[in-house]
């Protein structure tokens, strides 16, 4: 499997907006929809939880 992570910043009220993208999934590939699948919590869930404990002041 072979995806990019593109991270992003941006001014924001006052603060910085963080957008992350992963792509790459190919649509024909079951082992690539299962790998999509098992990770779709990751960013969202797992990983932006620990860097809003990691920076701090996170809003």
């Amino acid at each position: 499997m072979d995806t990019t992570v593109t991270f992003r910043l941006e001014v924001h009220d006052g603060g910085t907006r963080l957008t992350i993208v992963q792509a790459g999934y190919r649509p024909d590939h079951p082992g690539d929809q299962m790998a999509r699948t098992i990770m779709g919590g990751g960013w969202g869930g797992r990983i932006l939880a620990r860097l809003k404990e990691t920076v701090g002041g996170a809003r």
